[in-house]
């Protein structure tokens, strides 16, 4: 099911459909909520994911985009980090925005791949035989969920070593006028 909804938000996002409804949305709230969610499977994995958050964040976004976002790269994190590693995200102001950085200890992405990770169907050959299923749509979803939110979102990742996701969204989005 959740590959179909992907699929879903991506015809929605592609034919110009997807709806942003903003509002003024606390961040920690929806972290904490996506935590609660993904700790069994974390714990699964006897992996510690540590939040380091500033609860004095809001900032006026669409909720449930910007949940779906964060699903994604936590999830991610999760999938590609061996067992008994750390998963670190973290929140903070810059300016006039919001940095939400999602950090693993993960199988890295190789570094003559690393362009193409935002691409459709992208899949990294280091994680294809170690983890055979997934659609190489969760990473191109966050890129075009990003974008209509505003933001940008960015990576470092060395591989064995680990990669952190960079979200960046304004606080207040441009309006469209």
């Amino acid at each position: 099911a959740e590959s179909i909804n992907v699929m879903l938000h991506l015809s929605r996002i592609e034919a110009g459909k997807m709806e942003v409804k903003n509002k003024t949305t606390a961040l920690s709230s929806i972290i904490k909520e996506l935590c609660t969610e993904f700790h069994p499977l974390a714990e699964q994995k006897m992996q510690q994911c540590q939040f380091r958050l500033d609860d004095r964040i809001s900032l006026t976004t669409d909720p449930a985009l910007l949940k779906e976002i964060l699903s994604n790269l936590i999830t991610n994190a999760i999938k590609y980090t061996p067992n008994a590693k750390t998963i670190e995200v973290t929140t903070k102001v810059l300016g006039s925005d919001v940095h939400i950085n999602i950090r693993d200890e993960g199988f890295g992405i190789p570094p003559d791949q690393q362009d193409k990770v935002f691409s459709k169907f992208f899949r990294a050959t280091n994680v294809v035989d170690k983890i055979p299923d997934g659609t190489g749509l969760g990473l191109y979803l966050v890129y075009a969920l990003t974008k209509l939110l505003g933001g940008r979102i960015s990576f470092v990742s060395a591989e064995n070593e680990g990669s952190t996701f960079s979200l960046i969204l304004p606080l207040t989005p441009p309006t469209n006028s």
